[in-house]
């Protein structure tokens, strides 16, 4: 919600502008299918909350996660990588991808975002400094619920 921090990060997420990166919007999402159409490739945050989502399981404790991405990569046959970036000192990083998830139509798609949480959340364990939120990731009540 604050356009300079909005702003920062998109030219960041966009390496300046050398990389197509897409606000929520009817309209990008439009142009993320006719992408994965032609045979593009997307790379999708699954840590973000997203209101309309689904709830699912993430640090023992139900997350609103967007499942576009796995319906995309449903849909189109794409596959579903988790990856990491691990900054390792300096400008210096390692990228790490896992294989694909399996993601058929014989396999709920909650359980495969289970899987996908599941992952992330074991890659924040192991280096948490390189994570930050700017947002709220659960809903304050639903914690207080849970405890």
């Amino acid at each position: 919600n604050n356009k300079t921090v909005d702003r920062l990060i998109t030219h960041y997420r966009s390496l300046g502008g050398q990389i197509k990166s897409h606000p929520k919007s009817r309209e990008s999402g439009r142009k993320l299918m006719n992408h994965l159409k032609n045979n593009g490739r997307l790379a999708i945050l699954i840590d973000q909350k997203y209101n309309e989502g689904i709830p699912i399981p993430f640090f023992g404790h139900d997350a609103m996660t967007n499942p576009v991405a796995f319906q995309l990569a449903r849909k189109y046959g794409a596959p579903l990588i988790n990856g990491q970036c691990i900054r390792t000192k300096g400008a210096h990083f390692i990228l790490r991808f896992m294989d694909p998830l399996e993601n058929d139509n014989n396999i709920p798609l909650e359980k495969v975002m289970v899987t996908a949480n599941i992952q992330l959340s074991t890659w924040i364990k192991e280096h948490p400094e390189q994570w930050i939120w700017l947002h709220k990731r659960w809903d304050s009540e639903r914690l207080k619920n849970d405890a």
